[in-house]
Order: structure tokens, then C-alpha cells, then sequence
């Protein structure tokens, strides 16, 4: 099975993996899958708060 990805990002990863990308900032520009969320409700854009990677301009808050 053959997997798409963006400058190394898996299209299926998991929350799991998409936070430990976003907390060492390797997100690639265009990004678009913040509201991805744990079973707690953290999203990938909160992580990406918290490390300072959010991308200039967010507003995607929902």
C-alpha cells in the first residue's frame, strides 16, 4: 500500500505522531489538519501553541 505525504508527513498519521512532529516544528507549510484531536480534546493547533509553531497569521480556532 502505497502512503501520500507532504515533505515527509504521512497523510494517515495518527494524533499521536502529528504531535511529536508539531512539537519539533516539522509541519510542513500548509498544514491544514489542526483540529485533530486526542480523545481529551487537545488539538494539534493547541500543541502547536504550546511550542510556538503555529504558523503566522492562525486563526483557526473552532
Amino acid at each position: 500500500m502505497k502512503t501520500a505525504s507532504i515533505e515527509g508527513i504521512r497523510m494517515e498519521m495518527n494524533f499521536r505522531e502529528l504531535a511529536r512532529a508539531v512539537m519539533s516544528g516539522r509541519l510542513p507549510e500548509g498544514f491544514d489538519r489542526w483540529a485533530l484531536a486526542d480523545k481529551d480534546g487537545e488539538t494539534v493547533a493547541h500543541i502547536a501553541a504550546k511550542f510556538g509553531h503555529l504558523p503566522e497569521g492562525f486563526d483557526r480556532w473552532e
